[in-house]
């Protein structure tokens, strides 16, 4: 069995992002793989869980906004970012995040589950995966922990503060574990203005706000030691190195994803499905 790792750079929306990660995923078995992992960022975008109400998370006005600009959005070329903020919701649970170039960095780990039966649990899946990157990052002077279901965080003066979200998504036995890590101090002051504080929280939140709650990795953190980091970190959970992905493999995710932009992820019944 192979595994593949993608360290995508290239400038692309997020409707591509998220349907080109799902499209990887439902080819991902046919391909006898049996990991792979993928760095990729989304640029001025909000991203809403599979389950998460919109109006509850997003200010009303930016969702007016984003209405009036979808039908542009459809129309562009998938390779364009739009001027204005995007909203896109994913195949994965979770909150609602904000996400921006260069001051976050999106990571994916895809497991083949006929082959580690051990992640089959959910529980136990975010256990295992997130002490991947956890040991990652300790790699890098960073000590993380778990906290809640699937944040990542890092102890504060008085209480644990998040680093990373995570969430997951499941199609045809393939896995997918998908993390933010917050980079710079301006996400934080971008999403205390343009998110509403979630309707569900983390026990561990306590109520706090964006700004008391979420912080960022220190200046001097370096994200291609991370990289490099987390692959020696999966290939060691997998026992197998991780290479470039088979050129077949890449050609048919790609051209499966255009389909699911078109009728999934830029379709607004299914952005507004939980309004």
């Amino acid at each position: 069995m192979n595994g593949f790792l993608i360290d995508q750079t290239s400038n692309r929306n997020c409707y591509f992002n998220l349907a080109f990660e799902e499209a990887l995923c439902l080819n991902f078995t046919r391909y006898n793989l049996l990991g792979g992992l993928r760095f990729w960022w989304n640029e001025n975008s909000i991203i809403a869980g599979i389950s998460d109400p919109l109006s509850k998370n997003i200010p009303e006005e930016t969702l007016l906004i984003f209405k009036e600009n979808l039908e542009k959005t459809k129309k562009s070329k998938s390779k364009d970012i739009p001027p204005y903020i995007s909203i896109a919701r994913r195949a994965s649970g979770g909150g609602t995040v904000y996400q921006e170039k260069d001051w976050n960095l999106n990571y994916s780990i895809f497991i083949n589950l006929k082959e580690k039966k051990e992640l089959y649990p959910i529980n136990d899946s975010y256990s295992i995966l997130s002490k991947i990157v956890i040991s990652s990052l300790q790699k890098l002077g960073i000590n993380a922990l778990q906290a809640g279901k699937s944040d990542l965080s890092i102890q504060g003066d008085n209480s644990l503060l998040k680093i990373s979200g995570n969430a997951q998504f499941r199609k045809k036995d393939c896995l997918v574990h998908h993390g933010t890590l917050i980079l710079k101090q301006e996400l934080i002051d971008k999403v205390k203005t343009i998110l509403k504080h979630p309707p569900i929280e983390p026990d561990y939140r306590k109520g706090r706000s964006h700004e008391k709650f979420i912080t960022s990795l220190p200046e001097n953190f370096s994200v291609s030691v991370f990289k490099k980091s987390l692959k020696i970190e999966l290939e060691e959970y997998l026992g197998l190195e991780l290479k470039s992905p088979d050129l077949s493999y890449l050609k048919n995710s790609i051209r499966l994803t255009f389909p699911l932009i078109e009728e999934k992820y830029l379709n607004s019944e299914f952005i507004f499905s939980r309004e």
